[in-house]
């Protein structure tokens, strides 16, 4: 069984195939709209497990196992959340790998310390991204604010950060349109400075 397949089955009654194909379809009805980029990441909170204590070698070790891996970079940020960030084309194979990561990272018994799949695309000319709560098996879109003359939300300092709720809201009418599962807004939550 994958990893999708079961953490979506909890609460949506979706096969994996399905999951992958409401997915895959929502970039290809709208894409007059949204066009996906070729990388994702999956986030984890790390503790004290040995597979923390050597994160770098073990995704390393953990990539060289898969069937055509993805190329991959690891990343942690301020708050010592760390990134596994994927990439793979077409979208429809970057999909199916974030799918494949998350059952082998469950695999290694550190399923409870994912956080969220993170895709990224463009909606409207801007940079957006569909993230999946691993906790409540939901989507949402976090749309960030463009500094004036800028093609970056990077350096700005925080409190003078923001979001695009106009578009976030048009994006959640989507992602419910199209049929996934999509987070009550009020627990859309920032994800400044992602590494991709």
């Amino acid at each position: 069984m994958s990893f999708l397949k079961s953490l979506f089955s909890k609460t949506q009654k979706l096969t994996a195939t399905e999951i992958l194909e409401k997915l895959s379809s929502f970039v290809a009805i709208e894409g007059n709209l949204v066009t996906p980029e070729t990388k994702a990441a999956i986030l984890l909170s790390p503790d004290d497990q040995e597979f923390f204590n050597n994160f770098c070698s073990r995704v390393t070790h953990m990539m060289d196992q898969l069937e055509d891996p993805p190329k991959f970079t690891l990343n942690a940020d301020d708050h010592g959340t760390k990134w596994i960030i994927l990439e793979k084309y077409p979208f429809q194979s970057l999909v199916k790998t974030v799918d494949r990561v998350s059952a082998e990272l469950s695999i290694q018994k550190v399923g409870d310390r994912m956080i969220a799949a993170i895709f990224k695309g463009r909606f409207k000319k801007e940079d957006t991204y569909w993230i999946c709560n691993y906790r409540t098996s939901n989507f949402y879109p976090f749309v960030p604010q463009k500094e004036t003359g800028s093609n970056r939300d990077h350096g700005i300092p925080e409190g003078s950060r923001s979001r695009n709720h106009e578009k976030e809201m048009e994006l959640g009418k989507l992602f419910k349109l199209r049929g996934l599962p999509v987070e009550a807004p009020e627990n859309w939550f920032a994800l400044w400075d992602a590494p991709f």
